[in-house]
């Protein structure tokens, strides 16, 4: 485990916002800042201790995602999102009684969040958060893959493994939505993993972005990690955009970029503040032995005065595992860098927010609040409600046997095809082939893809992304025997195609145990929301005494929203 100290004593100090004079000045600064005080905002609804008012509502609402507000209106819709917001506080009061906002792994996670809101908090106050972009840099970017949109279709995977065994199904053409209905474990598998609405540059994760970049309709990508599972994405539709239409989020991107390049400066400029010291003897030695088992050293490799950051031994492992990146393993100002970048950046941003007194911030008192609050109920829903699902093979057989239609492989032929752009070499290769020249050696040297893989799979169902070069081959192929030679066929998109039949396939279903994991994930889903379900209504019969609307205040609330 990585070693780190905070400054001083070498424990964090206590912030200010939990000391009393610091919480009675907030007040009253907050009081004079107003002039008076006006009068207090009408309670409409109040649950124990606490109350809630048209700001609370306002706030929720704002960070309710779209499909989840509510289809009401007037009086209704107010009860309605408050319900949300009630049901919240009876999780937290729960929470307390359990002692969950107590207990060990709370803590650490509410430490780590604190961290890393000062730090992030540090950055923008110290570099901001706007930078001036000139035309030139957004027109450069435009057509630098900004120029398009597009609409895509995913299978998601929980692990390596049947992220491969997703792909050698589909290198040897079977139908992307159906390998997704079958293997997908995201909750749009049932529509084939489309997804449905269109992406830019800027909408997907940078690993998505990225594989999709280059990426032609049709196109099929190979394996994408996510950092939380696999994906494979097809490139269903693509679309141009205009510079105006993607200005801002280009410009987002940009303003990125520049202020990454703060940020880089900015940490060598804490670590020279702070007196941050590395071994270079150390470093060597760790870049030496990267290949090796050796070297174990609890050598210091980073230091702050008495204070050790990183040992070597801790270095080693992160440079063996790649978390410090390629270009630490051979350059030292490379692996100071990545060690400065990746693992202290944090650190040196609390240091230099501690040293700013930033957590006497009432922004950072709110967000603690919070915090603290959304960590104890995910622990509470995690203890009280998903450790008690259980999911028994009995479970996983009826569910299998309810979607077995989704498993199902249609009657699949197996062809051998040349595609060409010239009718007279269509027609030149199909005479060869009939001389028993090999058809698949002749795809790799004259056919328009210039495929490695010159087989493919073709269902005699039309698949959901079907384009009609394969639709026309789809019905070339029905019913003719194994053996037959097809074409040249007029391809709907242009060009020309030869195909011979090699084998063919009747309906097949994937077994249970293939399916299991993807049956699980998919029980474990719906479960988790019916018992959820289940036990807020056994809170809010256990806390009813504890809630009261103030009905009078949602109508005239309702009423001045009209």
């Amino acid at each position: 485990m990585i070693e780190f100290r905070a400054h001083g004593a070498g424990s964090m100090a206590r912030p200010a916002w939990l000391r009393p004079a610091v919480v009675l000045s907030t007040i009253l600064l907050f009081s004079l800042s107003c002039g008076q005080l006006s009068e207090p905002p009408e309670v409409l609804v109040e649950v124990g201790d606490f109350a809630l008012d048209e700001a609370d509502l306002d706030e929720y609402e704002a960070r309710l995602p779209e499909h989840l507000g509510s289809p009401l209106s007037g009086a209704a819709q107010i009860r309605d999102v408050l319900s949300g917001l009630v049901d919240r506080q009876l999780m937290i009061m729960e929470a307390r009684r359990l002692g969950y906002f107590e207990v060990v792994e709370v803590e650490r996670k509410l430490r780590r969040s604190t961290r890393r809101w000062l730090a992030d908090h540090q950055i923008k106050t110290t570099i901001g958060d706007s930078v001036t972009i000139s035309a030139a840099e957004e027109e450069a970017a435009y057509r630098n893959g900004w120029s398009r949109k597009v609409r895509l279709a995913h299978i998601e995977l929980a692990n390596k493994a049947d992220a491969e065994a997703a792909g050698d199904l589909l290198a040897a053409g079977a139908d992307f939505a159906a390998v997704a209905r079958s293997r997908s474990i995201a909750p749009d598998a049932a529509d084939g993993g489309d997804l449905p609405r269109w992406y830019g540059p800027d909408d997907l994760p940078p690993q998505l972005a990225t594989a999709v970049a280059s990426m032609a309709v049709g196109d099929i990508s190979g394996i994408i990690p996510t950092g939380r599972g696999f994906e494979i994405v097809r490139v269903v539709a693509a679309d141009s955009v205009t510079l105006e239409e993607v200005r801002q989020p280009l410009r987002r991107s940009l303003q990125q970029r520049v202020l990454q390049r703060a940020r880089r400066q900015l940490l060598i400029e804490l670590e020279a503040r702070f007196d941050v010291r590395y071994d270079g003897e150390v470093i060597a030695r760790v870049q030496e032995h990267a290949s090796s088992q050796d070297s174990q050293s609890s050598q210091p490799l980073a230091a702050r005065g008495r204070d050790v950051l990183l040992r070597a031994g801790n270095g080693l492992r992160l440079l063996r595992s790649g978390a410090l990146g390629r270009e630490a393993i051979a350059d030292s100002a490379g692996f100071v860098g990545a060690v400065r970048e990746r693992i202290l950046a944090d650190s040196l941003l609390v240091w230099e927010a501690h040293r700013r007194g930033l957590d006497g911030d009432p922004a950072f008192a709110r967000f603690h609040q919070r915090r603290h609050e959304d960590l104890a109920i995910t622990h509470l829903r995690r203890k009280q409600v998903i450790e008690h699902i259980v999911i028994t093979d009995e479970d996983v057989r009826q569910r299998y046997e309810q979607d077995i239609d989704d498993y199902s492989e249609q009657p699949v032929s197996e062809v051998v095809e040349i595609a060409t752009d010239s009718l007279g070499l269509a027609r030149h290769l199909l005479q060869r082939v009939r001389a028993g020249e090999d058809m698949a050696e002749l795809s790799r040297q004259y056919g328009r893809r210039r495929s490695t893989h010159a087989h493919r799979h073709v269902t005699e169902a039309p698949g959901a992304d079907e384009d009609a070069a394969s639709a026309q081959l789809r019905e070339a192929v029905h019913g003719r025997e194994i053996g037959s030679l097809i074409g040249p066929l007029q391809l709907a998109g242009g060009g020309y195609l030869i195909a011979r039949v090699e084998g063919r396939a009747g309906v097949w279903v994937r077994s249970l145990e293939s399916v299991r994991p993807v049956l699980e994930y998919k029980l474990k889903r719906e479960r988790n929301a019916q018992e959820f379900e289940r036990y807020i209504q056994a809170l809010r019969q256990q806390y009813g005494g504890e809630v009261t609307w103030h009905d009078q205040s949602i109508d005239e609330l309702a009423k001045r929203r009209r």
